[in-house]
């Protein structure tokens, strides 16, 4: 079955689902589940016609596509990041990626959370190996994935290089570090106007916009400039609903059902663990993080559940639950 709609992403040709799958929810960053656990939930993606994948070195997420996906994986697009910072870093995990997955290609690979154009610089050695990846048929397509309206305009000024785009953008603007929606939007049409392709993350800020989730996704999708949106899933329930949503009712739900799936609360919690060593304060780059009188605090109208705080600290005290 597939009544999702197809798309090529910008000028790359890589043909994928409107719909994205991302992984990051499932990931040690968030639920940390176990891959075998969720192999039905990929199944249930592949059957309802999901083609397209998104992952990154830092979710650990590879077992979980190549169990999930099984004999499939290879006929699938998969989308992965890159976070290291100089060159031998980037060649152990690019290669971690290509054993995990056991693909000799992978269509897409991102550099990680792109700040600024020094940032981009300073990467150079990692962008350089990324693209002779491509130039010998191991990768398809090469972009950077942000959480800046400048690092959005980082790949719309180095669109000789660049391929894709991987920007957040959801209709408040919600983890935008550096503008508003407005920012955020200009700098997407910009990077699409010098043709690259764009899949957004985030439409609904982090869960912020989740009681709202058919009006809050429609704000994405109904922009010219953006060709796929990514959604977080972990659950089988979680893949029908987003399927209906992007299949505009073609894959049919039940609406009750749907609403509490959708309206789940999620929350970052700090459990007693924590020593208030301030790790993860250096690595929230929307300041949603701040240090009470026993523990680190979570200011949840900032945070968007990216999990990357949990990642940083040393007693394993934070959670996305």
């Amino acid at each position: 079955m597939n009544l999702l709609q197809k798309v090529i992403l910008g000028r790359t040709g890589v043909e994928v689902t409107e719909l994205c799958f991302g992984t990051l929810t499932m990931s040690r960053l968030q639920a940390d589940l176990d891959p075998e656990i969720t192999v039905p939930v990929f199944q249930k993606a592949l059957e309802l016609g999901i083609i397209f994948f998104d992952t990154a070195h830092r979710y650990s997420t590879y077992d979980h596509l190549r169990l999930g996906l099984g004999n499939e994986i290879g006929n699938v697009v998969i989308a992965s990041k890159t976070d290291a910072k100089d060159l031998t870093e980037a060649r152990e995990q690019v290669d971690l990626c290509f054993r995990s997955l056991g693909r000799d290609m992978i269509d897409i690979y991102l550099l990680h959370q792109m700040d600024s154009e020094a940032d981009f610089e300073m990467r150079r050695p990692v962008l350089d190996y990324l693209l002779d990846l491509k130039a010998h048929g191991r990768v398809r397509a090469v972009g950077l994935s942000s959480h800046r309206v400048a690092g959005n305009l980082v790949a719309a000024n180095h669109a000789d290089e660049l391929d894709i785009l991987f920007p957040i953008i959801n209709q408040r603007g919600l983890g935008i570090i550096d503008g508003t929606v407005e920012d955020g939007l200009k700098s997407i049409d910009q990077a699409k106007n010098v043709g690259l392709g764009i899949y957004a993350m985030k439409p609904l800020g982090g869960g912020h916009l989740r009681h709202d989730a058919p009006s809050a996704i429609e704000f994405v999708r109904k922009n010219k400039s953006i060709d796929a949106v990514c959604i977080g899933m972990k659950t089988v329930d979680e893949v029908q609903v987003n399927v209906s949503l992007f299949s505009d009712g073609k894959i049919p739900i039940d609406r009750e059902k749907a609403k509490k799936i959708i309206a789940a609360d999620r929350r970052t919690i700090v459990n007693f663990l924590c020593k208030r060593c301030g790790a993860c304060l250096e690595h929230c780059d929307q300041h949603a993080i701040f240090l009470g009188e026993q523990k680190a605090e979570i200011n949840h109208d900032k945070c968007i559940l990216c999990g990357y705080c949990a990642r940083s600290c040393p007693q394993f005290a934070i959670r996305v639950i």
